[in-house]
């Protein structure tokens, strides 16, 4: 009977949406065997195409992580090797952005084992804090672009900044002038501007003014 080969990863489910990848990466020079262990948050195809990844990542001679690196020093390293496809002034937002808003608890927990729930606490106390929704969104954003790599080549399985529920931004609605605020403000601006150039586009604007109500439309 011809031997089956020994699989070299494997998927244990540890309920409540997760799964832990035990991969194979070899021997040491002693002879002992080394494994990977990842878990992975979400559904079971989400840790097969995960280990499919670090299968690729491993047979593609990328080193993988064997669970030591912490987000500070991974975001130190993805900062100054990996994120050179974006300018200048936007590595220097990611890096002011980490800097400023990584809590101690975050930048000290290693990669492999940061988890969704420790980034939506995360979003949740930036959120606390009284933050807008776009600086919360930069935040998260900064950290989801460095895991994203940290994902590509093989170092996590999953980037969780994916799973984390952010604030949802709100969009501030336009005001205009009544007919009356608008006649104050060209009274004021006029005596202001009064024998400058400014006076010139103050009457241009009281003409448009005037010009629209005559082609407003008459109601009876």
């Amino acid at each position: 009977m011809k031997k089956q080969p020994r699989k070299r990863g494997r998927i244990v489910d540890l309920e409540n949406g997760r799964w832990r990848i035990r991969l194979c990466l070899g021997r040491d020079a002693s002879g002992k065997q080394l494994y990977l262990n990842e878990t992975v948050y979400g559904k079971k195809g989400d840790a097969d195409r995960a280990l499919t990844r670090m299968l690729a990542a491993s047979d593609g001679g990328q080193a993988l992580v064997r669970g030591r690196e912490t987000l500070d020093e991974w975001a130190k390293t993805w900062l100054s090797t990996h994120c050179t496809r974006a300018g200048d002034r936007t590595r220097w937002d990611y890096e002011q952005i980490l800097r400023r808003y990584l809590t101690k608890e975050l930048k000290c927990r290693r990669l492999t084992a940061l988890s969704a729930s420790d980034l939506q606490r995360w979003v949740n106390q930036l959120n606390g804090r009284g933050l807008s929704p776009r600086t919360v969104r930069s935040a998260h954003g900064a950290v989801r672009a460095c895991l994203n790599k940290a994902r590509r080549l093989g170092m996590i399985a999953t980037n969780v900044a994916q799973l984390v529920d952010l604030p949802r931004q709100t969009h501030d609605e336009m005001k205009t002038f009544t007919a009356a605020e608008a006649e104050r403000f060209l009274n004021g601006a006029e005596a202001a501007a009064s024998g400058t150039i400014l006076d010139h586009y103050i009457g241009r604007a009281r003409g448009g003014r005037h010009r629209a109500a005559r082609r407003a439309p008459v109601v009876s």
